[in-house]
């Protein structure tokens, strides 16, 4: 089976932070952004060697022959967990954990795995980072490494839906799909309302051509969210797999209705579909 191509899955939640001492927290506070500039100042100095960002290329799309692959589940940019703080939180601890988020969106992954490191040398127990960390090195195709930190995270805090779908993602990704089945089903089962983990189950289901559990996982995820353009897409994918071209076409209809980016799918697909029956 062609490997899934197009990225599209992008989230943005936003770090929270917690304390029982609100005074206290606005020193924190105030410290923290102190740090977090001198931090950027420092990287500003080093600027003239490279910007050292990583910059991923997109895999492009072949031109269709029918019908392409939904596209892939991918991890979000922005941590998804909850920091609370504690009273051993040393100042610059934040500053390195704000400063790793920050680096994600930019796409920086050395950087940010750097600034996890930093954080997890004094917390090791600090589940943000962790999972921070873990999407760094997936981002950079380090998957083994990815998994070793999101199982750490889920030790700490195994009712975290966040850290089984993002394990589920990475499964994915190193192809072992049994793997991300399980991973995705977990983080439905802790957030029976988590869209993303019926996707990822869906599309891991396709890899194993267990397609009726696979239009299920589909059929759940729209059910939580019509507008999941992604989850039509799949579902339409499935049934053509099937050869039940008709709803294939109509799912793909609604993928086309709900994001104007599968027009051209949609339209490519109908033509084919219009040839074939021409011939039959």
């Amino acid at each position: 089976m062609e490997d899934l191509a197009q990225d599209v899955e992008t989230s943005s939640r936003h770090l929270v932070m917690q304390s029982q001492n609100p005074d206290a927290l606005v020193n924190t506070t105030y410290l923290f952004k102190e740090g977090l500039a001198l931090a950027n100042h420092l990287d500003r100095q080093q600027a003239s060697s490279g910007d050292g960002l990583i910059h991923p290329t997109s895999e492009d799309l072949e031109d269709f022959t029918a019908i392409q692959p939904p596209p892939t589940l991918k991890m979000p940019l922005s941590s998804t967990t909850t920091y609370v703080q504690t009273e051993s939180d040393q100042s610059w601890t934040q500053v390195w954990l704000q400063r790793g988020l920050i680096k994600l969106k930019q796409q920086n992954f050395e950087g940010a795995m750097d600034n996890f490191k930093r954080v997890l040398q004094r917390e090791k127990q600090s589940v943000e980072a962790l999972n921070g960390l873990s999407i760094a090195q997936y981002y950079l195709a380090q998957y083994q490494d990815a998994a070793t930190s999101l199982r750490q995270a889920i030790e700490i805090r195994p009712t975290q839906s966040t850290l089984f779908c993002n394990l589920g993602a990475v499964f994915y990704r190193s192809q072992d799909f049994i793997g991300a089945v399980a991973a995705f089903q977990k983080a439905a089962r802790l957030d029976p309302r988590d869209v993303l983990a019926y996707y990822g189950m869906g599309l891991s289901l396709i890899h194993q051509q267990d397609y009726q559990r696979a239009i299920a996982a589909f059929q759940r995820a729209i059910a939580l969210n019509d507008h999941h353009a992604n989850s039509y897409y799949g579902l339409g994918y499935v049934h053509f797999q099937m050869g039940e071209l008709p709803a294939a076409i109509a799912a793909i209809g609604k993928a086309k209705q709900r994001n104007p980016e599968y027009a051209k799918r949609y339209e490519t697909f109908l033509k084919h579909c219009l040839e074939q029956d021409g011939k039959a």
